[in-house]
């Protein structure tokens, strides 16, 4: 499986590769505080946000509804609204986050605007080991208006320690949808690391102009083991068809993929439905694409490659 995200027309259109994972809680679900992560809290229709990340967050203007019908939480009332698990405040008790969580386009996203506006996992994504290759990557968007006044920050961090990638991937911003960005830290980025925590930095760095937030979401880490780097999967419009998406991605000779969807991340990728009839696709030493074909007019669909390696043929 292999990761990218598009948003056109009204879907926005998520492919993962085969060991790339969200992090705790790389789509920013919220939960109504006091359920241990158990019900889910949705923004209300229209100017519904709230500010921070963690436990206990007050909404900062409009409503929230909760999954097990209980009353909505209001801003303004002094009491807490959501729990936004996996993430904290790179520095405590700073508001650094503007407008936080925004649920106005009908998904959870991170926004980042503000001066400082930085969040980084609440904990370890695990331990760096040897010879590996490891690479980020999430969906970015925005800003809403004019340029972007202080650069993205994404990055992987050993025991705090911000690493140097050896390979990157930047979005075109402002405008153009959700576009992919992703850094990739080979055996000399993490050298003197070896057995350092990991942890993910993200958001936008110095004095972001207030209007002009960047949005973040499905931020995930791929472990490829030692000397291995995942080919990208892209998704774009297809010319002829604005309708209809042309999947790309790194293949290689000798293995089949099934071209795989989901509406949601509730089940493992592997146990997702072919889409389109699209399976045992014989991959290229190079790369292949199914051109042409429809995605979807769900708000948000998941896409996935799971590469297969034939059976040897009996002799």
């Amino acid at each position: 499986m292999k990761t990218s995200s598009l948003t056109l027309l009204s879907s926005v259109l998520i492919a993962f590769p085969s060991g790339a994972e969200l992090v705790p809680n790389g789509d920013f679900q919220m939960y109504k505080p006091g359920t241990n992560y158990t019900v889910t809290a949705t923004f209300a229709a229209g100017n519904s946000f709230a500010r921070g990340v963690g436990d206990g967050i007050e909404l900062a203007g409009g409503t929230v509804t909760y999954s097990d019908g209980t009353p909505d939480g209001v801003s303004g009332d002094g009491i807490p609204d959501i729990d936004l698990p996996g993430w904290a405040p790179l520095q405590s008790g700073n508001d650094l986050f503007g407008n936080g969580v925004d649920g106005s386009n009908g998904m959870n996203l991170f926004a980042a605007w503000g001066g400082d506006g930085r969040i980084q996992s609440a904990a370890s994504l695990g331990t760096i080991q040897a010879g590996n290759v490891y690479t980020i990557s999430a969906m970015v968007n925005g800003p809403d208006s004019g340029p972007i006044q202080g650069p993205l920050a994404f990055h992987l961090a050993a025991d705090g320690v911000q690493l140097t990638p050896s390979e990157i991937v930047d979005p075109t911003l402002p405008g153009n949808g959700f576009q992919e960005i992703s850094r990739t830290y080979d055996a000399a980025s993490i050298a003197g690391h070896i057995g350092a925590e990991m942890t993910i930095v993200l958001g936008v760095e110095d004095a972001n102009d207030f209007g002009n937030r960047v949005i973040f979401d499905n931020v995930s880490l791929e472990d490829g083991g030692a000397g291995s780097v995942a080919a990208p999967f892209t998704i774009t419009a297809n010319r002829e068809n604005p309708g209809n998406y042309d999947f790309k991605w790194g293949s290689n000779e000798g293995s089949l993929y099934d071209l795989v969807s989901s509406t949601d991340l509730t089940t493992a990728p592997e146990t997702w439905a072919v889409w389109e009839s699209q399976t045992n696709i014989v991959g290229t030493a190079t790369e292949t694409i199914l051109p042409n074909l429809p995605g979807g007019s769900d708000t948000r669909r998941f896409f996935a490659l799971v590469e297969k390696t034939p059976a040897a043929t009996p002799r």
